[in-house]
């Protein structure tokens, strides 16, 4: 017998975990990548299996029930993981817990390194998610979110129903819809945050010195450290090895294997390598002294 939640219909949905990754609020996947998954392009990855999900998981419960403590509310089993449908069946979600009509629990874990994403909210990659729930459940008027962090603390933050963030993902969410139903590409790219320019705070300008100190001094010690590098080539000559009691030092050939992209794409002209591209961006801190 079918999971009655299970998709049978073969047409694609949007579950509460997509809404993140089609706003663009995603640290793990894009749009694009969303929709080659949604579309069989490329293979669904199974994280179930991975130990951090597992443990993940099973934490939600302890996570739910201490909610439930803070708030002086009872379990009721019948609650977990309460199954939400849109009237058109494209848009789903599992609540991790339904109190009542109007407040829903949505639990999660973190390591101790994404404290600092908890601090002053629910982040943005989890905000999404709920603004989900919200949308398939008319009545619901507040989220309690917790995550429970590095195993031992645990954040609790308030979410209240927003209609313009609603509207807002029901535009993007039915756009991303389209983008499956005709089968035509997503933007590639992401958002970017817009900074600014501000005066230079004196701690930032204290520690800004320290850093260019260190920049300058890996520099010269780089510089350094090339000039003994060819001289070590020399000294010891091609594929000869020496050794001492505590050292050895070699020089010789080393061989590296890579995909030999050009020659790929000119033995196989009619395969869409477009589709299959994929464009990374990494933050820098950029600090130099300005010219007087």
């Amino acid at each position: 017998m079918t999971h009655p939640h299970v998709n049978t219909s073969g047409k694609p949905r949007i579950s509460a975990t997509d809404a993140a990754v089609i706003m663009n609020a995603s640290k793990w996947q894009t749009p694009y990548e969303l929709w080659q998954v949604k579309l069989g392009i490329v293979p669904k990855e199974d994280i179930s299996k991975k130990k951090a999900v597992a443990f993940g998981k099973k934490l939600e419960l302890f996570v739910i029930t201490e909610i439930l403590s803070e708030y002086n509310l009872d379990f009721a089993p019948g609650n977990r993981e309460y199954w939400l449908e849109s009237a058109t069946g494209d848009r789903v979600g599992y609540l991790d817990y339904k109190v009542n009509d109007e407040v829903i629990i949505e639990a999660k874990t973190a390591n101790a390194y994404a404290s600092g994403d908890w601090e002053h909210g629910v982040p943005e990659y989890y905000l999404w998610q709920v603004v989900h729930y919200f949308s398939l459940m008319p009545t619901a008027k507040k989220a309690i979110v917790g995550c429970l962090i590095g195993g031992q603390d645990i954040v609790i933050h308030e979410v209240y129903r927003d209609e313009k963030l609603i509207a807002a993902l029901l535009e993007e969410e039915y756009a991303f819809l389209a983008h499956l139903e005709n089968k035509t590409e997503p933007p590639i790219g992401s958002m970017r945050v817009e900074g600014g320019t501000y005066n230079m705070e004196p701690d930032v300008a204290e520690i800004t010195l320290r850093y260019l100190e260190i920049s300058k001094s890996i520099t010269s010690l780089t510089k350094e450290q090339d000039i003994l590098k060819k001289a070590l080539k020399q000294m010891v000559g091609e594929g000869n090895t020496q050794e001492s009691e505590s050292l050895s030092v070699s020089f010789g050939y080393r061989e590296r294997t890579t995909l030999d992209e050009k020659a790929v794409v000119e033995a196989y002209p009619d395969i869409p390598w477009d589709n299959y591209k994929k464009t990374t961006g990494y933050y820098q801190i950029t600090a130099k002294e300005r010219k007087k």
